[in-house]
Order: structure tokens, then C-alpha cells, then sequence
């Protein structure tokens, strides 16, 4: 549980950190901003406070601090954090940038194997809708480790143990016939192929339907669908339902009621999970600038991962000051198995202490690659 319960964590805070890679944060950014309560400082204060940050917390991140922050859980399968950073020399359009892009994801993360934009909207031929995956492989001449995932694939069934539909698993089942009369490369191109059309499948499918159209995971006890609790993390968006309702209605209606100037990317990111079976997921990120304000604001959803956890959905907000800093706020939620059932609320504690660790390491390595960036 703890190897997956450790990459469950590292996605929700690097969604964070992969946002703020223009920034400059130092530890006395808000000793002047404590001496001069202005008007954006009240609204800062009032944003956080709805956000349910308390009054000395407020404090700390006025202070230039990052603060987290443990969520209520939606549901017994949730791990929820909430994160404020007040940041210097920025504004929201560097995040825009940033978040949209994804940049600097690799290098703070060498887990990452592979990471490709899907731009497969206009074409009605499946071998052209194809070509955004067909860079994704869950092989990395390791015999030892791709002989244990072709194993674990082709002899994959109902359980927690992996993200399937039922229908993947017999797609999968099928290559069995395969593996017993070809070579391993050929074996391991067929599953890949296979989870490529499954991925693209997988896509069409929310990009036509959002939540609702998230196929599910066959488990021992039944089909359980990860859009429902996606749907219940959508709902506690209170900074984007204050700060941004026309945004907020695109999030909960998507792709209905989209706004002008909303931003989106679709990809896949591919990487190692120690002697584990790599894991892959589906990322989808929307934002938008807020004309009224100038802060933009953002939402992201993993809405696959192969195994190890079920979804992610995170959204924030990031709100200019007026005094060249600007408010980075971000909310995420992971629903997970490893948290569930017997001794949950155990397991859940164990992994906030984890987030919280990591939240630090990660956050040093960014600052160390970001002030690398700045020196060029």
C-alpha cells in the first residue's frame, strides 16, 4: 500500500508545485505585508477564511509560508489537502503559463517515463486518433520487470489490484493465445497496443460525457465508478464558486457551458512504480482568466490511473494583490483503495503525514531547479 499510497501523494502536491515554477518565494515576502493592510490583504483574508483556513494559518501564509491544510473526506476512500502560498515577483499569467503547459514535470519527478498531449479531436479514423498514444509503452527492457507486467496484464482480474473494465480485462485475456506462440516483443507490443486503444477509448468517452462517462473499475465485489466521487470533490469547490461562477459552472457542467478564453489540455503521463507495474494515467487541466478580476483560475482531474489509486480532481484559484504578488490557492482530493474498509481512518492519517513530508521535499527540489532556471 505504501509504494502506491507514496505516487498517490507526489501527483497531488506536484500539481501545486508544477504551477508555481515563475515564482520567487522567500521567507520574508510578507514582512511588508504585514505593516501595510490594504485592501487586497482583506480580500486575501476573506478568500482564505471561506476557504476554511483559520486565523493563524492566515498568518503564515501572509508570512510567504506554504500551508496545507487536511480536508474533510467526501467519502472513506478520500485523501484530501488544501494548499495557500503567497508568491512574490509573480502574476497569474505566469501560472497560466505554467500549469497549462506542464513544465518542469519531468525534472522535478525522474519517475516520469512519458508525457503526450492528446490532440486527437477532428479525425474519424482510429489510426489517426491513435497516433497521440502510440508513444506510450510499459516496457523498459528490464526483463524482469516487463516479463511481471505481462503477467499481471494478461492474467489481470476483478479486483483492487487494478484499474480495469471488464471488457479491458478480456481484451487483455485474449493476448494469452499471443504470449503462448510469439516472442516477448511481440507479446509486449500487443499489450501495448491494446492499452493505447483502451486509453483512447477511455478519453472519448469523458470528453464526451465528463464524469458520467468514466468507465469503470471491475471489482470482486462489482463495477465501482470513480466519476461518483469525483462528482462529490467537484462540489466542495467553495473558491472557485465564490471567486469564479461562470468557470464553475464549466467544471461541474463540462463540456457544457464552456466561457470564452477557457484553456484546456488533454494527456497521458507514464512512470515507474519501484519493481511494480508502471502505472499510466489520463490528466485533464482547464483554466480561465478572470477579466473581471485577473486571477485565473484553474481545475485539474486524473480521471485514470492504472492502479495504485482510483482518480484525482484538484481545482484553485491564483489572485493577484496588486502589489506583484499573488495568492496561490489549490485543493486536492485522491480517491484510493489503500484508505478504505477496515482501519481507514488509520490509513488516512498515515497518508496526510506522508503528503506533508512530501510536500516539503518536493517543494525543495522545485526551488532548486527553479532558482537553476533564474540564473540562466
Amino acid at each position: 500500500m505504501m509504494v502506491g499510497l507514496r505516487f498517490i501523494i507526489y501527483l497531488s502536491v506536484f500539481i501545486c508545485l508544477d504551477s508555481i515554477h515563475a515564482s520567487t518565494t522567500s521567507e520574508n515576502a510578507g514582512a511588508t505585508c504585514q505593516d501595510k493592510r490594504s485592501s487586497s490583504q482583506n480580500r486575501i483574508q476573506t478568500i482564505l477564511q471561506d476557504a476554511g483556513f483559520a486565523s493563524k494559518d492566515i498568518d503564515t501564509i501572509l508570512d510567504g509560508k506554504l500551508h496545507k491544510k487536511i480536508l474533510d473526506s467526501t467519502n472513506p476512500r478520500e485523501i484530501g489537502m488544501a494548499f495557500a502560498v503567497l508568491l512574490s515577483d509573480t502574476s497569474p499569467d505566469d501560472i497560466s503559463e505554467a500549469f497549462i503547459s506542464q513544465r518542469f514535470k519531468t525534472a522535478v519527478d525522474p519517475a516520469i517515463t512519458g508525457i503526450g498531449v492528446i490532440n486527437s479531436l477532428q479525425s474519424n479514423k482510429k489510426k489517426d486518433l491513435l497516433e497521440d498514444f502510440r508513444k506510450l509503452s510499459l516496457f523498459r527492457s528490464d526483463k524482469k520487470k516487463d516479463e511481471s507486467t505481462v503477467g499481471s496484464l494478461l492474467e489481470s482480474s476483478p479486483s483492487d489490484d487494478m484499474n480495469l473494465s471488464r471488457d479491458e480485462i478480456n481484451a487483455f485475456h485474449k493476448l494469452k493465445n499471443v504470449h503462448d506462440q510469439s516472442d516477448s516483443k511481440t507479446i509486449m507490443k500487443k499489450i501495448d497496443e491494446t492499452i493505447q486503444e483502451s486509453l483512447l477509448k477511455r478519453y472519448q468517452s469523458y470528453r464526451e460525457k465528463s464524469l458520467e462517462g468514466i468507465l469503470p473499475y471491475s471489482r470482486s465485489k462489482g463495477d465501482y465508478h470513480p466519476g461518483k466521487d469525483m462528482g462529490l470533490s467537484s462540489k466542495m469547490a467553495s473558491v472557485l464558486r465564490r471567486e469564479a461562477p461562470i468557470f464553475f459552472s464549466h467544471m461541474s457542467n463540462f463540456p457544457r457551458n464552456r466561457p470564452d478564453n477557457c484553456k484546456e489540455s488533454f494527456s497521458w503521463v507514464s512512470f515507474d512504480v519501484g519493481n511494480g507495474i508502471p502505472n499510466v494515467e489520463l490528466i485533464h487541466r482547464m483554466g480561465r482568466k478572470q477579466p473581471e478580476t485577473g486571477s485565473f483560475v484553474f481545475m485539474e482531474r486524473h480521471f485514470f490511473a492504472l492502479h495504485s489509486y482510483n482518480s484525482v480532481h484538484g481545482e484553485g484559484g491564483a489572485i493577484p494583490c496588486g502589489d506583484d504578488r499573488t495568492l496561490l490557492i489549490f485543493s486536492s482530493r485522491t480517491s484510493t483503495d489503500a484508505v478504505s474498509g477496515f482501519g481507514g481512518a488509520a490509513k488516512r492519517s498515515v497518508g496526510v503525514r506522508m503528503m506533508g513530508t512530501m510536500v516539503s521535499d518536493v517543494l525543495e527540489k522545485f526551488k532548486t531547479i527553479h532558482t537553476r532556471e533564474k540564473s540562466k
